[in-house]
């Protein structure tokens, strides 16, 4: 009879309408979130503060792509939890008021909403929302959790394993860049110092130019690559840096720089002989500085 009765009522065409409940709507990220979050049993083993649990996550952000904005978002949130709320039986929810969130981050109301449902669908935070949608919370005479309805950061805590891993393999993704960075600048400058040792030898040929023309691009991809100002003394010189690779003797008068003759004027051929002999001693002289870079 009360199938019955539902079906009566049950609205016509395949629509279906109902008031608005004060809850958000489920999300496939929340659901993982609020999955994640259950999982939840005080600090993980070997833990001893929440703040490791924060600076696990800022190590693994850039490798999950998780946005600074976002980190800077949970750190904010991290400050209105305690130490009892990240015990076992215990549950670190915080509710602070969108307008503090407003104005503590800098940002409009539609930023924060977007803030908030980047850190749910990254399943960083999960929400537990109260009735009325409102976040408030009460505490007993000893600082613990009565009822609270807000952001929910147990997910930090049980993905705690997940972030050191990948905080890691940041770190040795680092190391490694190190070192072939300083693999190619030692390398860089091996070829520029060929460049310029052939010069004062006199050898002349279009191969040279092409491997100066070659060695200035290296050295602007490395300097992108980069991302930042070179330090004194780590980077071609300004010759160099404008294909000009002569040594001092060479430049024009006044000091103006001049370029590595085209057609070689002023430069004469000394024989295959000189050129080999000083191409394989920079050879050495490289593969000397390759073994230090791997050691390093």
């Amino acid at each position: 009879m009360a199938q019955e009765d539902c079906a009566q009522g049950a609205p016509r065409g395949g629509s279906f309408t109902r008031a608005p409940t004060g809850f958000r709507r489920l999300t496939p990220g929340l659901l993982k979130a609020d999955r994640t979050a259950e999982g939840f049993a005080g600090l993980p083993q070997g833990v001893t503060s929440p703040g490791q649990l924060l600076a696990s996550l800022k190590a693994a952000a850039p490798r999950l792509g998780i946005a600074p904005r976002l980190v800077h978002a949970v750190d904010w949130l991290f400050r209105f939890t305690q130490p009892q709320d990240w015990e076992r039986g215990g549950r670190p929810v915080v509710w602070p008021s969108a307008s503090m969130q407003q104005e503590a981050l800098g940002l409009s109301p539609t930023q924060v909403k977007e803030i908030n449902r980047r850190l749910i669908e990254l399943g960083l935070v999960t929400m537990k929302d109260s009735p009325n949608g409102r976040r408030y919370g009460k505490r007993d005479p000893k600082g613990r959790i009565v009822e609270a309805y807000g952001f929910d950061l147990a997910p930090i805590a049980t993905r705690h394993a997940e972030f050191r891993r990948h905080a890691e393999e940041e770190r040795a993704e680092r190391l490694a860049m190190g070192r072939l960075r300083r693999r190619a600048t030692i390398a860089r400058k091996a070829i520029i110092q060929i460049l310029e040792t052939g010069a004062e030898y006199a050898i002349e040929g279009e191969e040279w130019q092409t491997l100066a023309r070659e060695t200035e691009a290296l050295a602007r991809a490395e300097g992108r690559g980069r991302g930042s100002h070179r330090r004194d003394g780590d980077g071609p010189s300004e010759d160099c840096r404008h294909g000009r690779l002569y040594t001092p003797a060479q430049r024009p008068a006044g000091g103006a720089p001049g370029r590595f003759p085209d057609n070689a004027q002023g430069f004469r051929a000394t024989g295959k002989s000189r050129e080999v002999e000083v191409v394989n001693l920079f050879k050495e002289k490289n593969a000397r500085h390759e073994r230090v870079a791997e050691v390093a």
